[in-house]
């Protein structure tokens, strides 16, 4: 086994965690329209039942279930209302996904609601057994397959949606400017646990288990509009606090002489840069937008770049050429080809480390990659990577017998891997510095031999 490559000692960086839809951030269009089709789903979901059960014939909604409306001849719409509601709930969890992340209950608040989504769905495709009179008529028999699989997805749906009660009162706690909102948060939790228990107990003896069933489902709804109102107004709040706040005056541009106009692209290309760091993404690029922040006429910026794509494109090249530099200045001219590629992948971390605005979006789904006629943007790193394996194993310091790019796939993967880790999650108690987690992951991977740090024979 490969021992482990020192630790060198690393200034502290700080670094300040991106802003989430809790504390301000600005959500995105897409993030409304899914947290508002849970909204839109829930309020559809009641009205439907409650026109259901006022005008069918012999059912009590204060002592039956809503359940109970997908039998009878009408019992489709009532199946239907399941379905699109439990659909709707999905969709809303990426939504919730862009409020809640990163930080705690970004993961599970997200995910139980999915699994409520699910639920809902599967409870539209299994009616329960007729029970406490109704269909009239009817009485109850046998527990049939499709009952007991209605009851159990029910249950599964109710117990995800008081769950994710506590995981937002979990996270409210750690929020300085939502801790007033924990303790409403755990009661609408406790309230809905507390309301299926009573509807559990009341079903079978015909009292008010209608009631308390809506009682339940009434908490957690009440819960997640109470939060998406709040949201709405510091969202209102930030935007126009944006809209308010003087601009810094931009800085006096000396005019270009002529045969210079390559530094303008260049400063269009930085402020881009920039301008996609502070975001993550480039949803809110746009030209007019990069002209106002170095204070030139819109125009001037169309001739160098006639539309964002082509400015985006031109990001994500400047980004992979200035790790390129930083990556070869790392490994410099030594004769050891495992020393040479350990320091490259070294400087890998460091790169992203130190520019993880610009380091996410050129890894993400937004960032352009190139056209198909023409080979991806990042080949050459990759490329680049496979080579120092190569060389690696041509000097006898590494696993002869695999493709060179097979193995520079994984160390890739492998990097990216902990850097993300490292960015997403800060407070995490890693056991060791990056750097040296990074050397050993490599070494392991490729099976690398150092003369410092030899295989066994």
């Amino acid at each position: 086994m490969t021992a482990p490559v020192p630790a060198r000692a690393r200034p502290a960086v700080t670094r300040r965690l991106p802003r989430t839809g809790l504390d301000g951030g600005a959500l995105s269009v897409r993030a409304w329209l899914l947290l508002a089709a849970g909204i839109v789903g829930g309020l559809a979901f009641t009205g439907v039942y409650l026109a259901e059960g006022a005008t069918r014939a012999g059912y009590r909604a204060l002592a039956q279930p809503i359940s109970a409306l997908s039998l009878g001849p009408g019992g489709w719409v009532q199946q239907l209302n399941f379905i699109v509601f439990g659909v709707l709930v999905c969709a809303s969890a990426a939504g919730w996904r862009s409020v809640l992340a990163p930080g705690r209950g970004g993961l599970a608040f997200p995910a139980l609601r999915v699994i409520a989504g699910v639920g809902l769905v599967m409870d539209g495709l299994f009616a329960q057994d007729p029970s406490g009179g109704y269909p009239p008529g009817a009485r109850a028999g046998v527990a049939t397959v499709h009952g007991q699989l209605h009851t159990l997805f029910a249950m599964i749906t109710i117990t995800a949606l008081a769950g994710g009660c506590f995981v937002l009162a979990a996270r409210f706690a750690a929020e300085p400017g939502w801790r007033r909102w924990a303790v409403p948060a755990a009661a609408a939790g406790v309230a809905t646990i507390v309301f299926i228990a009573a509807f559990g107990a009341a079903g079978g003896h015909g009292g008010l288990a209608g009631l308390w069933e809506r009682a339940a489902g009434a908490a957690t709804s009440a819960l997640t509009v109470a939060v998406l109102a709040r949201l709405a107004v510091l969202s209102r709040r930030a935007a126009r606090a944006r809209r308010l706040r003087p601009a810094a005056p931009a800085p006096a541009r000396r005019r270009n002489r002529r045969g210079e106009g390559d530094r303008l692209r260049e400063e269009i290309i930085t402020a881009a840069s920039q301008m996609i760091g502070e975001t993550g993404d480039d949803t809110a690029l746009t030209l007019r937008g990069v002209a106002r922040r170095i204070g030139i006429a819109a125009p001037s910026i169309y001739r160098h770049f006639p539309d964002a794509g082509e400015l985006k494109m031109a990001v994500v090249q400047r980004a992979f050429a200035d790790f390129a530099r930083a990556r070869d200045a790392a490994s410099g001219d030594g004769d050891d080809p495992a020393a040479r590629l350990l320091a490259r992948c070294r400087a890998y971390t460091a790169f992203a480390l130190a520019n993880p605005g610009p380091y996410r979006y050129l890894f993400s789904q937004h960032a352009p990659t190139g056209t198909p006629g023409r080979p991806p943007v990042d080949l050459p790193v990759f490329q680049a990577l496979a080579e120092s394996i190569s060389r690696c194993q041509q000097a006898g310091l590494a696993r002869a017998g695999d493709d060179p790019e097979w193995l520079a796939a994984q160390v890739w993967a492998a990097l990216h891997g902990l850097v993300l880790l490292r960015l997403n999650a800060p407070g995490f108690p890693w056991p060791g510095p990056l750097e040296q987690m990074a050397d050993q992951a490599v070494t392991r991977l490729i099976g690398l031999a150092t003369p410092a740090h030899a295989h066994p024979a």
